[in-house]
């Protein structure tokens, strides 16, 4: 059975994580393992992210926690500098991510903040980064179930599974097992995996789970794929965009790939995330940096994926088109901003 080192059972430990994926919800586990109480808040996006954090530091809510982790979410400079103001909390607070928009804001000259793109010249991910300061400053040992689990984790969320075959495969059948059962739920699970030694692989009701989810992809991107509409960016890139359900994202590079050659990135479009929806930036061929592309649509994310939200005002203009065609024209052009939403 694994055994956290022993803390006081009275100390709170609070951690804000991307709840959407694979890596911002194994942060969360990871710190169910290391701390006795852990409060986590799963965060949708950065926007809602710093919007919370904010909102909470200036309530005193976070007061009463000894330790405080972000990750797997950039950190903008408001929530930077919030943070840099109260000496108590910038004591107290260290923040993990892997994120191009973390660097834009300025997150590296802050102590509190570890922000990597690679680690030892390879991609990494959040889990990776908290694994590693948890081990170095030994509130984990080293256990090899914990250790191939965060391999599979930055596999699949940096793309590499598609190179390893088998374990690589594996790695990102994660992400179908995640939707299937829903953050919390899957946080529950691979804890109690962990804490009795018995990550060995997925259960039989967890292949079944997954072959569904498989199934149901499958589904979803036949009928989506009659949605696509072709454009060429201002850079002059071929791009595809669709109308499609968040749950498929990762999943249609591939599948455009193998229906339509010289397209240089996919813009998905998905009403069911976020508050309106959300742009997902997917690369197919070509050499394009999508985080740049997105960063000035006011999104971003890292070179071969990103995203970018869509507004209260965007999505009701989106959804007046007759013409799905104009509609997808319009909303692949406009940038985000943030707005109060209108009663």
């Amino acid at each position: 059975m694994y055994t956290p080192i022993a803390l006081d059972n009275k100390i709170s430990t609070k951690i804000y994580t991307h709840g959407a994926d694979v890596d911002g919800v194994s942060c969360a586990i990871l710190a169910k393992l290391c701390f006795p109480n852990v409060d986590y808040d799963l965060l949708a996006n950065p926007e809602e992210l710093n919007k919370k954090l904010v909102e909470d530091i200036y309530s005193h809510k976070l007061d009463k926690y000894a330790s405080i982790f972000i990750t797997d979410l950039p950190i903008f400079k408001k929530s930077l500098e919030a943070i840099s103001a109260n000496p108590t909390l910038s004591k107290k607070i260290v923040i993990f991510d892997h994120h191009l928009k973390s660097i834009d804001e300025g997150a590296e000259n802050y102590d509190f903040c570890n922000v990597e793109v690679k680690l030892n010249e390879r991609y990494t991910c959040a889990t990776e980064l908290f694994y590693k300061w948890l081990y170095m400053k030994r509130f984990i040992t080293e256990i090899d179930l914990v250790y191939d689990y965060v391999e599979h984790v930055r596999e699949n969320d940096t793309w590499e599974w598609k190179n390893h075959s088998a374990f690589g495969v594996f790695s990102h059948r994660l992400s179908y097992l995640l939707d299937e059962l829903g953050a919390d739920e899957y946080i529950k699970v691979f804890y109690n995996k962990f804490l009795f030694d018995v990550f060995l692989g997925f259960s039989k009701e967890e292949e079944r789970i997954i072959n569904q989810h498989e199934e149901k992809i499958l589904a979803e991107l036949r009928k989506s794929s009659n949605t696509i509409e072709y454009f060429v960016d201002k850079e002059g890139n071929k791009v595809a965009a669709m109308f499609a359900p968040y749950f498929i994202r990762n999943e249609i590079s591939d599948y455009l790939r193998n229906i339509q050659k010289n397209i240089s990135y996919v813009i998905i479009v998905s009403k069911d995330v976020g508050k309106y929806g959300q742009k997902s930036y997917r690369k197919v061929d070509g050499e394009c940096d999508l985080n740049k592309i997105a960063s000035m649509m006011n999104g971003g994310g890292h070179k071969n994926s990103a995203r970018v939200l869509i507004s209260q005002s965007q999505r009701q203009k989106m959804d007046s088109f007759e013409s799905q065609k104009q509609a997808l024209q319009y909303i692949i052009n406009q940038k985000y901003i943030e707005e109060t939403d209108q009663l």
